[in-house]
């Protein structure tokens, strides 16, 4: 089970106090990444952490607050892999799940009680996403360029494997990786951690060093069946075949 993520300023601090209790109480492991009193302070300095953990899959989902809800909002729905839903009551709550697939919880720390907090947290945690229609919906969300954190967003209408969403490029190219060695395009040892440089990539393009088939042999002593540009080229055109036809 993966930890969920907690943030927040000195305004939603006290709360945030109370859903770290909360989910403690319910069994969910989780990660504070602050504020850790009510000294004022800026909430992006805690909302950016948060986000950035969740779009590496270190935490998720997670829970923000600050006065208002607002500028913790903001700020974390700047990360192309965040999807942060205000929630100010239960019913907000469950759809922010269920039709958004929202992987933050954001409260507004000056206007709800810890029992409104109880009833919006328990319907955020027990609904589930959708899917269907709403995916789709979800796909269009992300803007298609590079994210400050250097790691492009893939086109998701060709790159769309049917295993969720990858959050960046470099999802993507782990996920591949399993199927690349099947086809024999890579070497069974092969260890994609080594390739993190990532450029931008449209179809057939590739960020990793191995494109080049010559170049694989005299490293890896590995013949691949087809050159790895390839292999991704001929990958990436089958599941847009499938996946959207």
């Amino acid at each position: 089970m993966k930890k969920v993520g907690l943030a927040s300023d000195h305004a939603g601090f006290e709360l945030k106090e109370f859903v770290k209790t909360w989910l403690t109480e319910k069994g969910y492991p989780c990660k504070d990444f602050g504020t850790y009193s009510t000294e004022s302070c800026d909430y992006a300095d805690y909302a950016h952490p948060l986000a950035l953990a969740i779009e590496a899959g270190e935490c998720g989902p997670g829970v923000a607050i600050c006065g208002s809800g607002e500028g913790i909002s903001m700020t974390l729905n700047k990360h192309q892999g965040i999807r942060a839903a205000l929630c100010w009551m239960p019913e907000i709550a469950h759809l922010s799940r269920q039709h958004n697939d929202a992987n933050i919880l954001v409260m507004p720390g000056r206007f709800i009680s810890t029992e409104e907090a109880d009833m919006i947290l328990t319907e955020f945690f027990s609904t589930q996403f959708e899917g269907g229609r709403h995916q789709n919906r979800i796909n269009k969300i992300p803007i298609k360029k590079n994210g400050e954190d250097g790691l492009p967003i893939p086109p998701y209408k060709i790159y769309n494997i049917g295993k969720g969403q990858p959050e960046n490029l470099l999802d993507f190219i782990n996920i591949l990786q399993e199927e690349l060695i099947e086809a024999k395009v890579l070497p069974q040892n092969y260890d994609f951690e080594i390739h993190k440089e990532l450029v931008a990539m449209q179809p057939g393009d590739v960020p990793i060093t191995y494109a080049d088939t010559k170049q694989m042999e005299d490293d890896m002593n590995f013949k691949p069946s087809t050159s790895l540009r390839e292999g991704l080229k001929k990958f990436a055109k089958w599941y847009k075949d499938y996946y959207m036809q």
